[in-house]
């Protein structure tokens, strides 16, 4: 009795999960589809929901290892709440953190109905799971509160999706530290250039739908029973609506792994084993994935499932030889630096491990192959190059890299090379140390992101800080009007009503920002006459940090805001010392 009694309570966690995500999913169809009118819950209701069910995944999936889960969640939460997200201006965590505050306990459907920004592909999850963080309380609240709370958001996603990188490894096999090792391999070079994922993209939605997707793969991919190729599709089928209204590109990378594994189970499967299924097999993949999709009809019914198709303006991207395109060329556009030399090792790694041949499972040593080299057959294989091709738009088509698997492999081939080794701990911390010395080198083609991981970006909110509280103060009474940088600053990191040249600021978008953009400080003080604004001077600006050079993502000359304004034909040093002596009427100034 005592015994049915703990398996029932065993399996709690994981009915909780199945539930939840019957719900989530029926959410995010409906919201797709509209199949329920009357019903609109709130993004407050909609981010609880996300929560409960990120947590219960890990519970569910984790239950066998949650002594290890729960401290790997404490100890990477204090490491994100220490570190914080990557916040210097113009950086899209605070396009994020704007989105975030824009949502506040709103309806879903009214919300896409008044701005379809937040329609498909824009976070729905995300952002409410952010807003239920941040807009806790009645907002009466200092801007050290609200940085304090964006520090607690930022711990909580790294928490989260560490422990499911973590059950990621162990669903490979891997003993306790080398899944350990393989968290800290993707922490360190998972990211694109000299940005690291996991500190600059934590309040985007591709955070926690890239989990969703990492827990999937985790549990399944490595299984062919019957019992999980059914439950696999299942779940995908029910993940994938979700990842359609969060993050729509991991919906994308959903769809490509379910492919392949189905595919791999059927090569592993008896009925393989027999010449004739192996060649129909072969012809039928080859068919279907390489000779379909160069014709024009196939094309046009992959255009059709999308509401608009980037394959025409995607065509100088194409790998081609006369008229047969072989898939996306991997050297163009920002797939090498995406990729680094942590991209390429999976094929290495299976090398090694081929060669070892010792504690090792075949099946999970191909499969590791396969999750590793994702990147390459998404490039590769015309079929999927079609199909990425036709719903991405060019400068995002490097982030195919994202649905790599590399440190998988490295930490597979590690645990493979240990067992050949007399002293398997001076292995593992030789490993460990060396893998922490490689990831110091941020130049080509390692990429390695310890630095950026690490880096203070702080440094602008502790010179602006006179600046911010003021503002914040004033926040209830008056719309804040200042140089375009300075607006969006504050409207996005702590939600202060702004202008700029006399309009509302709706958005967070730097790219808009033209380094020429000039703001009239004598216009400022006419606008401000009736005290409908509070003027705001800001000439001091920041110190840049060395990524706006090196990765050249933005001009670090944005941080001199000071180079915004002129007054009575004044610009520069000479404005500065104008200013001094003769402070604009209405407004403030921060030299």
């Amino acid at each position: 009795m005592i015994w049915k009694t703990n398996i029932i309570i065993s399996r709690i966690p994981a009915v909780v999960f199945f539930l939840l995500i019957l719900v989530i999913s029926a959410i995010s169809f409906d919201f797709l589809f509209a199949i329920f009118d009357g019903f609109s819950p709130s993004t407050d209701f909609v981010g609880i929901l996300g929560w409960a069910g990120c947590i219960s995944a890990i519970f569910a999936l984790g239950r066998k290892n949650i002594r290890h889960i729960v401290f790997l969640f404490i100890v990477f939460f204090l490491i994100g709440f220490y570190t914080g997200p990557f916040l210097e201006p113009p950086s899209d965590p605070i396009n994020h953190l704007h989105r975030t505050h824009q949502i506040n306990n709103q309806s879903i459907k009214e919300l896409y109905q008044k701005d379809t920004r937040f329609g498909l592909n824009l976070g729905i999850w995300h952002y409410s799971m952010m807003s239920c963080i941040l807009h806790s309380s009645d907002r009466e609240e200092t801007p050290g509160k609200i940085l304090r709370d964006i520090h607690i958001l930022h711990g909580l996603f790294l928490g989260l999706i560490v422990c499911s990188l973590f059950l990621l490894g162990k669903f490979t096999g891997l003993p306790n530290r080398w899944a350990v090792f393989s968290c800290f391999t993707a922490i360190l070079f998972f990211g694109t250039n000299l940005f690291s994922f996991f500190r600059y993209y934590s309040f985007g939605p591709t955070f926690t739908s890239i989990m969703i997707f990492w827990l999937w793969t985790g549990r399944f991919f490595f299984s062919d029973d019957q019992k999980s190729i059914w439950t696999g599709m299942l779940s995908g089928f029910l993940l994938f609506p979700i990842l359609l209204v969060n993050h729509s590109q991991e919906a994308a990378f959903l769809a490509i792994a379910m492919t392949l594994w189905i595919l791999t189970a059927i090569s592993h499967s008896d009925a393989f084993q027999k010449m004739p299924m192996r060649l129909f097999f072969l012809m039928a993949t080859l068919v279907v994935f390489f000779l379909l999709p160069q014709f024009t009809l196939i094309q046009k019914i992959v255009a059709g499932m999308v509401d608009f198709n980037w394959w025409p303006s995607n065509q100088n991207m194409l790998l081609t030889y006369h008229d047969f395109f072989f898939g996306i060329k991997p050297w163009i556009d920002r797939i090498p630096e995406t990729a680094g030399i942590a991209g390429i090792t999976p094929i290495f790694c299976f090398l090694i491990i081929r060669f070892i041949r010792k504690n090792t499972d075949s099946r999970v040593t191909i499969r590791l192959l396969v999750l590793g080299v994702l990147p390459f057959i998404a490039c590769l294989v015309p079929m999927i190059a079609l199909f990425w091709l036709t719903v991405t738009y060019q400068d995002s088509v490097y982030r195919m890299c994202y649905i790599s698997f590399f440190w998988l492999s490295i930490a597979y081939c590690l645990f493979a090379c240990e067992s050949r080794i007399q002293n398997k701990n001076f292995f593992f911390a030789l490993c460990l140390t060396f893998l922490f010395l490689i990831a110091g080198v941020r130049t080509s083609p390692v990429y390695g992101k310890l630095d950026f991981f690490l880096l203070d970006t702080n440094n602008w909110l502790k010179e602006w800080k006179p600046l911010i509280e003021e503002a914040y103060l004033k926040k209830n009474e008056q719309k804040i009007f200042s140089d375009p940088l300075t607006s969006s600053a504050l409207l996005g990191v702590f939600d202060i009503p702004v202008q700029f040249a006399g309009k509302k600021i709706t958005s967070v978008n730097f790219r808009e920002f033209e380094r020429n953009t000039t703001v009239d400080i004598e216009k400022m003080i006419l606008m401000n006459k009736k005290g409908e604004f509070h003027c705001v001077v800001n000439l001091h600006g920041f110190q840049p940090t060395w990524v706006p050079t090196e990765t050249g993502h933005w001009q670090s000359e944005l941080s001199d805001t000071a180079r915004y304004y002129t007054y009575k034909g004044l610009t520069g040093n000479s404005l500065q010392k104008y200013l001094q002596k003769h402070p604009p009427a209405n407004c403030k100034v921060f030299h």
